[in-house]
C-alpha cells in the first residue's frame, strides 16, 4: 500500500507544470520582440505563435482590430516599447524589475535601452493565462503616458470615423 501511494505521489509530482517567473516571462518577451522588432520579423506580428506565447489574447485581439482601422489614432508608437523603430544594439540595455501583486495578476516595471546611453521606462501589466504569466498592459512611465487601447469609446470612434473615408 505504502508502495502504491509513494508511485501515485511520484507521477502527480511528475504531472506539475514548471513555469516561468512573471519577470522571466517578461525577459524572454522583451529578449524576443526587440530583436525581432528590430529585424521585422514576421514573428513580431500580432498573429504569431510567439506573440500568442507571451501576451495576453485580449491584448493582442484589440490591437489586431486597431491595426485593421484606417487613420486611427490610437496606437500612435508600437504598443510594447512605446517607439517607432529599435536598434539591435540597444536590447543589451533591458533591465526587469520584480514582480508585485496587482488586481490578481502581476505588475513590473522594464527598462530598455535607448540611444546614447538612455532608457525608456516602462509598467507591464501581467495576467495568468492557460498556465502562463503574459502581458496584458504596458504602460510609458517616461512619459506618463498609456495608449488607450482598452478605451472602447476611442475604439468606437475611430471605427466612426474609418467608416466615413471609404464613403
Amino acid at each position: 500500500m505504502m508502495r502504491a501511494l509513494f508511485l501515485f505521489v511520484l507521477l502527480l509530482s511528475g504531472c506539475t507544470v514548471s513555469t516561468a517567473t512573471p519577470e522571466q516571462q517578461v525577459d524572454a518577451f522583451y529578449h524576443f520582440y526587440l530583436e525581432a522588432f528590430a529585424g521585422d520579423s514576421a514573428e513580431s506580428t500580432y498573429s504569431s505563435p510567439t506573440m500568442r506565447r507571451y501576451v495576453a489574447a485580449e491584448t493582442l485581439g484589440r490591437l489586431s482590430a486597431i491595426e485593421k482601422i484606417e487613420e486611427q489614432q490610437i496606437v500612435g508608437s508600437d504598443y510594447f516599447i512605446y517607439g517607432q523603430d529599435y536598434a539591435p544594439e540597444w536590447i543589451a540595455g533591458l533591465q526587469v524589475g520584480p514582480a508585485a501583486d496587482y488586481l490578481g495578476g502581476k505588475v513590473l516595471d522594464v527598462r530598455l535601452g535607448r540611444e546614447a546611453g538612455k532608457t525608456q521606462r516602462l509598467r507591464v501589466y501581467l495576467r495568468r493565462e492557460q498556465g502562463l504569466w503574459k502581458l496584458y498592459r504596458v504602460r510609458n512611465l517616461s512619459d506618463q503616458y498609456e495608449q488607450p487601447i482598452f478605451d472602447d469609446h476611442a475604439l468606437a470612434a475611430a471605427q466612426a470615423h474609418a467608416a466615413t473615408l471609404v464613403q
